[in-house]
């Protein structure tokens, strides 16, 4: 899973100590307040937003890209391919299909509150901890990625105004673009 967990988030912090003459001064604050703030959204983020984006990455990889979800209904040939895919499945993976559809729903409800709150912050500061790029904007950018660049997960982060502009700026740092070109796409073939 694309977890930061909690070691990761201790190397971010001490990183960007060990670092902040040779980097962004700002990823970790100035002051007591600047980093307090930080620390808040470290924790928002590792408590709250985490999980729920996490499991909607590991179901969107295990789900068929076909499958309509969200009560999402392409008509007539939305049910012509799922007849013809349950047709190809093993009654054990069926079943995997569908935990893995309960937990894509579960998630995207979990996902869709906290980014309302996410919202109505980012309307009063331009990133997450205030008004400069921290440590807590770059914790959640990994599986923000993930799924802002799938379109059965987007929708999520383009539906909120503030949210989706706090995604278009970061996402979108020299830095960021730097890193996904690094990366390995994933196959654009679905696992199953």
């Amino acid at each position: 899973m694309m977890r930061v967990g909690a070691e990761s988030r201790k190397i971010l912090r001490h990183i960007a100590d060990k670092y902040k003459r040779q980097g962004n001064l700002d990823l970790i604050g100035t002051g007591a307040l600047e980093r307090s703030s930080i620390e808040q959204w470290l924790q928002t983020e590792a408590q709250s937003f985490d999980v729920p984006s996490a499991d909607m990455i590991y179901s969107l990889a295990y789900l068929p890209r076909t499958m309509p979800l969200d009560g999402r209904n392409d008509g007539g040939a939305g049910r012509q391919q799922k007849q013809q895919r349950d047709m190809m499945m093993s009654p054990s993976h069926m079943q995997k299909v569908e935990e893995m559809k309960q937990l894509f729903e579960k998630s995207s409800r979990d996902l869709s509150k906290v980014l309302d709150i996410y919202d109505q912050r980012l309307e009063e500061a331009e990133y997450l901890a205030g008004d400069k790029f921290t440590l807590a904007d770059l914790s959640h950018m990994p599986n923000a990625d993930r799924l802002a660049s799938d379109e059965r997960s987007a929708r999520l982060i383009q539906s909120r105004r503030n949210v989706s502009r706090w995604w278009a700026d970061v996402s979108s740092r020299e830095s960021w673009v730097y890193v996904k070109s690094l990366q390995r796409p994933p196959s654009a073939e679905a696992p199953f």
